[in-house]
């Protein structure tokens, strides 16, 4: 027995060193030796201090006592994980009630290792006016707001020039029915990365099977870049649209693969109106939308007419909504695109001093690598062990993550900061990992587990990171 756990135990541990090195090693040669001005610095203590590309990420150790419950929670995760991922032990209803609350604790107790709890929001207002918190107080009337809200985007907060509507107006509902404060749209926040972590247990749930799928959630909750940034960040709000828009991506294959496609059609137009909805929160529903459509489309390229017809229903439905809704408040979703675009070149173009086409292959590793980072060693290196072999094999699922996240690296969409703008991507790695079937070796499950708790942890003390 212990023979037979060597291999894949010291094969893995081979794979963490060396992810662990080049991660390392690159965000060494950014910070320090290519340094692009591609990151805003951050104002502390009157000094501009540079980012630690190509996480934006400051350093600035700090540890409270209050960290110690992290690590007790995370020991307890750890301990606990065989037990949870065994269906004969632990009913389904009970962990999913487990997730739910470890989705929505664990974030909190590493917010904890910095701050006081009492400070939980706190982030969005570091600097004034420059997050989409600040948007929702220039609403004085709704209607005219959302018909007018292109022609108000180059005057809105920094954030705020790059996004749709949708995180300005649930920010505005939030203070309508509960009163101002940022605490309670860290909670909603919170609550929507939590209702995410349950979305992709069920899309994992259809894709690889219960027990997979529950060493897939525990993993996910593991990952350094989701338990940093589900307190503050507007991204999580999208991660938990995100989750959905998988499940239902899932159920619309999973009825394909069974040869029931009007089934098939009916979660194709369900997945267009999660994708539109999801739209009016962040454009990053557009890498989103082509890896579900490119895992729909890779499952059923053998049928392709009733695939089209699935595919189709999603398109209609998702430029359908743009369309209502245009015609019920005139907030055009293209303008708003275009508008955006417009903001982020100029903005950019302004940081680099004119340089963004040369620092083009300097921001697209940058790209990869912050999100290796964030994604974490445990997962980068296991997402590598369950992808070497023979390429041949991959299925439908991975070669649609690996061609998307190549598009989005090299499609010069984004300028870095994507530990924390590709979060919503980082559960696919999962999906990837446990889509073969369960990690079986129990200590090498709980050494992924161990890792990136532990990854997360130790940037959580040394590294100042924002929103």
């Amino acid at each position: 027995m212990t023979s037979s756990l060597s291999k894949p135990l010291s094969r893995m541990l081979l794979l963490i060193i060396g992810v662990a090195a080049v991660l390392a090693a690159y965000w060494a040669l950014d910070s320090w030796v290519l340094r692009p001005q591609v990151l805003t610095p951050l104002k502390l203590n009157h000094q501009l201090v540079p980012a630690l590309t190509p996480l934006y990420a400051f350093w600035f150790p700090v540890f409270k006592w209050q960290g110690l419950l992290y690590v007790l929670a995370a020991g307890l995760l750890v301990w606990s994980a065989l037990r949870l991922t065994d269906p004969q032990k632990t009913p389904e209803s009970n962990f999913l009630v487990y997730l739910g609350l470890i989705s929505l604790v664990l974030p909190v107790l590493l917010f904890g290792i910095r701050q006081n709890y009492g400070s939980l929001g706190k982030l969005l207002l570091l600097y004034p006016g420059e997050e989409v918190y600040f948007d929702a107080f220039r609403i004085y009337d709704l209607s005219f707001y959302i018909s007018h809200y292109v022609d108000y985007m180059p005057r809105l907060s920094l954030h705020g020039k790059h996004f749709p509507p949708g995180y300005s107006l649930l920010i505005y509902g939030l203070t309508q029915a509960f009163g101002e404060g940022v605490l309670i749209v860290a909670m909603a926040t919170l609550v929507f990365f939590a209702a995410g972590c349950l979305f992709f247990y069920l899309a994992y749930r259809r894709m690889a099977g219960m027990a997979a799928a529950r060493q897939g959630a525990l993993l996910m909750l593991t990952i350094p870049s989701l338990l940093d940034f589900a307190c503050t960040s507007m991204d999580a709000i999208f991660f938990g649209w995100a989750g959905l828009c998988l499940w239902m991506a899932s159920l619309t294959v999973g009825a394909m693969k069974s040869d029931r496609w009007n089934q098939s059609v009916l979660f194709g137009a369900l997945l267009g109106l999660t994708l539109a909805l999801a739209a009016y929160f962040s454009f990053v529903v557009f890498p989103l939308g082509l890896a579900l459509g490119l895992y729909i489309g890779l499952t059923g390229w053998k049928k392709p007419g009733r695939t089209a017809l699935t595919l189709g229903m999603t398109g209609v439905l998702f430029f359908g909504v743009y369309l209502v809704f245009y015609a019920l408040t005139g907030f055009s979703m293209y303008a708003c695109l275009l508008e955006a675009a417009k903001n982020n070149h100029g903005f950019m173009n302004g940081l680099t001093s004119g340089r963004l086409r040369e620092l083009y292959w300097n921001i697209s590793f940058g790209n990869l690598f912050a999100f290796g980072i964030g994604s974490g060693v445990a997962v980068v290196a296991a997402l590598i062990w369950r992808l070497s072999g023979d390429w041949k094999k991959w299925d439908a699922w991975e070669w649609s993550v690996i061609l998307t996240l190549a598009t989005m690296t090299f499609g010069h969409l984004f300028q870095m900061e994507t530990e924390r703008i590709w979060i919503f991507a980082m559960p696919w790695l999962v999906a990837v990992i446990i889509g073969r079937g369960p990690l079986i070796e129990a200590p090498l499950f709980r050494l992924l587990l161990l890792l990136g708790l532990s990854q997360a942890f130790v940037m959580e003390i040394l590294f100042l990171t924002l929103w």
